[in-house]
Formats: C-alpha cells, sequence, structure tokens
C-alpha cells in the first residue's frame, strides 16, 4: 500500500511539472512596414494558475533575448518586441 500511494504522489507531482504555464502565443516576424524589423514581436502567456519569475528564461534560436527578473502573473500576457514606440 505504502509503494502505490508514493507511486500516485510521484504520478501527481510529475503531472503537474510537466504542464506547460509558459507558451508562445504568437510571433510577428517581418511584417511589412518597410523594410525594417521594428514591428517584429513574440507574444507570450502564461496559461497557469500562479504567477512564473521569469528570470533567465531565453530564447536563443532566431532570436537572442534573456528575460530579465520579472514575474509573469496568472492568465497574463508580455509581448517580447525589438522597439518600443509610444502613440
Amino acid at each position: 500500500m505504502k509503494n502505490l500511494l508514493t507511486l500516485i504522489t510521484f504520478i501527481c507531482i510529475f503531472a503537474s511539472m510537466s504542464y506547460a504555464q509558459i507558451v508562445v502565443t504568437e510571433i510577428s516576424y517581418n511584417p511589412p512596414e518597410g523594410g525594417t524589423d521594428s514591428l517584429e514581436y513574440i507574444e507570450i502567456y502564461n496559461s497557469g494558475v500562479s504567477a512564473v519569475n521569469m528570470n533567465n528564461y531565453k530564447f536563443t534560436k532566431g532570436v537572442s533575448f534573456t528575460f530579465p527578473d520579472t514575474s509573469l502573473g496568472a492568465g497574463k500576457y508580455l509581448l517580447i518586441v525589438k522597439k518600443h514606440h509610444c502613440f
């Protein structure tokens, strides 16, 4: 019985850890704005029920970006952009 309880506990912990909380939801690559890359972005979403500290998460293929010490709240989106323009 103890082995069965240990196995069930292990399965529950593994299943909760393997569920992807951070999801890439949108990529805008090379939009038609006149030959520059200023409108490119990557949108990510936290689909989990708790905030995730993004410190040292990285994009390394195609885009080189390391997240600073920041948290992404549950159900929140984050945009990674090359340039920020205020209108």
